[in-house]
């Protein structure tokens, strides 16, 4: 390899390293954007959504987003709280991997579809090639409908169904918690206006530093070697 080569392959790799380090895109899991046909009235629910799960590689993982709209449906005033989860299933139980933090719905607040940050325990790492599912807590206030509204067709899983006192309460989703079960579980076609957006573990930059650093003595490395091959020349 000629010495020109070299420093083209050597910058080539050390951009590829630093290209490595900078933020991937969002995977998004959930239903997103869906048209909103109804809103809940139950005293507060969990729904892991079945329909749009994601096979993710093994790694680590940040649930950057959490994406969601409040809405009002036929003149129905909402009202609560939400939470944001992300669980895995093994064939049996929805156990918890990630939890958001709560956003809280003006009382009869409208808007468009938005965006917040994750927030909560957002840090996961996956030892193998893994579904992961996106999943929504609400609770509502008293008198009000449910804060995240609901369109027809799609699949979830209800897990409870009775009142929660929200963070704090025994049943509120937590890391490492199993979901699998509680007061009206079962499938049910709806899907929820919302989703979550999950972010690739980039390397650390020390690791970053230690390969351009390899691809810089490789550089010197070719530059010894065609130097020293012009004086055995002369």
């Amino acid at each position: 390899m000629t010495f020109t080569k070299s420093i083209t392959a050597t910058v080539a790799l050390t951009l590829s390293l630093l290209h490595a380090g900078q933020t991937k895109a969002d995977t998004i899991l959930g239903p997103g954007d869906v048209s909103i046909a109804a809103n809940d009235e139950a005293a507060s629910l969990i729904v892991v959504d079945l329909t749009t799960s994601q096979a993710l590689s093994a790694g680590s993982y940040s649930a950057s987003t959490f994406n969601y709209q409040f809405s009002a449906f036929g003149g129905n005033a909402v009202g609560g709280t939400v939470a944001p989860f992300l669980a895995t299933f093994d064939g049996a139980h929805y156990s918890v991997i990630a939890v958001g933090d709560t956003v809280s719905t003006p009382i009869g607040g409208v808007g468009a579809f938005t965006s917040v940050a994750f927030g909560g325990s957002n840090t996961f790492t996956l030892g193998s090639a893994t579904t992961v599912f996106a999943g929504l807590y609400e609770k509502n206030i008293a008198g009000f409908k449910e804060p995240i509204g609901f369109a027809a067709g799609g699949s979830s899983y209800l897990l409870f169904n009775s009142g929660f006192a929200g963070p704090g309460d025994v049943n509120f989703p937590v890391v490492g918690s199993d979901i699998s079960g509680g007061n009206g579980a079962g499938t049910f076609a709806r899907s929820y206006d919302f989703s979550v957006g999950v972010t690739a573990a980039v390397p650390e930059p020390s690791s970053v530093v230690l390969l351009a650093a390899g691809a810089l003595a490789l550089l010197a490395h070719s530059r010894r070697k065609a130097v020293s091959r012009s004086a055995n020349r002369a």
